[in-house]
C-alpha cells in the first residue's frame, strides 16, 4: 500500500489469494480485481452503511472512488486525508467493505451461504440452534 504525497489517494496491490471454496458458483477460482470492484459497487448500492463510506452519497464520507489501474492494483481516491481508510477496506467491523465474489450478483446469496478464500470451509448454518 502506498499513499500519494497529498494523502488523497491510496494505491493498494492485491496479493494473490488462495483458491476460493470449491463449490458453485466460484468453483475454486482465485479472487481477482473484478471481485474487489464488484464488492465496492455492491456496497455503494445496497449496504446499510454506504453513506458512511461513499462520498457521492454523503459529502462527509471519505471514499470518492475505487478504480483498478491494472489487474492487481486498486486506486482509492479520498475526499480528505484519513489514515484509517485501510481498516475500512479490510472487511472487519460494521460499516466496512467486505470483498465478495462477483458471482454474488447472479444467483449467490451471501445471507444463505459463505464463499471465500482461506483455511476454513463453511459447513452449514442452523439458526434454530442456540449456544450453550
Amino acid at each position: 500500500m502506498e499513499w500519494a504525497p497529498d494523502g488523497l489517494s491510496l494505491t493498494l496491490k492485491m496479493r494473490r489469494a488462495s483458491s476460493s471454496t470449491n463449490k458453485a458458483p466460484v468453483n475454486g477460482r482465485v479472487a481477482d480485481m473484478d471481485d474487489v470492484l464488484f464488492s465496492g459497487d455492491r456496497f455503494s448500492k445496497v449496504s446499510a452503511a454506504r453513506s458512511s463510506l461513499v462520498n457521492a452519497l454523503n459529502p462527509d464520507a471519505p471514499i470518492v472512488s475505487m478504480t483498478a489501474t491494472d489487474p492487481e492494483t486498486l486506486l482509492v481516491k479520498v475526499a480528505k486525508p484519513i489514515i484509517y481508510i485501510p481498516s475500512l477496506l479490510q472487511g472487519v467491523g460494521a460499516g466496512s467493505l467486505v470483498i465478495m465474489p462477483k458471482e454474488a450478483g447472479g444467483g449467490y446469496d451471501p445471507r444463505q451461504d459463505v464463499i471465500g478464500t482461506g483455511p476454513f470451509t463453511f459447513a452449514g448454518y442452523q439458526p434454530q440452534l442456540k449456544s450453550p
